[in-house]
């Protein structure tokens, strides 16, 4: 009996079957509208040793959270090797990003002299370089990003922002547009019905998305 289609995939790593050569991006758009996945929420643990990638893309970290709690999101998030981050309008998100991003250091320049006729005491006017921490993105920063901007964090390494790239904008891409493929015209022919007979079909409210009653008085 063959191994369950999920186990597949994990029988053997690349350095056990070299003529595993090929690696695999299983690339989730909307992954939170899957619903609660056990087997791929476990599986960022183990399958980047078998030549295989998961990247989930999620509108925000409370919809993983809602799914499969705070412990397993966060489980979620510490096995994968990367999370970049786009604009985004929650506060919470962007609180978070404020203290992962860590500080910087900035000078201020800080000036004392007298309260009154400063003018005429130039001797007792001074200018001080004192250094101050500051977030290298505030959470107002973070939320007021451009459209195009995005940050990049890694482990072990310094966060980056960069810019999104575009394929319209990039010569090299661009250049492979192809024209859309033609789909031919397809026609159904409908027998219309001259109103004489009242067909009442009852489908379920569950599949449908409106109630018996509306198709009883329409």
């Amino acid at each position: 009996m063959p191994p369950p289609p999920t186990t597949i995939n994990t029988v053997k790593t690349p350095q056990q079957d070299t003529t595993i050569g090929v690696q695999t991006l299983v690339l989730l758009d909307e992954f939170a509208r899957l619903g609660r996945v056990d087997c791929l929420s476990h599986a960022a643990q183990f399958v980047r040793s078998y030549g295989m990638r998961l990247a989930f893309v999620v509108q925000n970290k409370a919809q993983l959270r809602e799914l499969y709690g705070q412990h397993g999101a966060a489980d979620i998030f510490d096995n994968l090797g990367a999370e970049v981050v786009f604009g985004t309008g929650d506060l919470e998100l962007a609180q978070e990003l404020e203290k992962r991003l860590g500080d910087s250091t900035v000078n201020v320049i800080t000036q004392n002299r007298p309260r009154w006729f400063a003018w005429f005491n130039l001797s007792r006017q001074t200018d001080a370089e004192h250094p101050h921490r500051r977030p290298l993105l505030l959470a107002q920063e973070v939320l007021q990003m451009p459209a195009g901007d995005l940050i990049i964090l890694r482990p072990g390494m310094r966060p980056a922002r960069a810019r999104k790239i575009q394929w319209w904008d990039e010569p090299e891409i661009a250049d492979r547009q192809l024209s859309p493929p033609a789909i031919p015209e397809l026609r159904v022919d409908i027998a219309m019905d001259d109103g004489s007979t009242a067909i009442v079909r009852k489908v379920p409210r569950a599949m449908s998305g409106i109630a018996r009653s509306d198709l009883e008085n329409g």
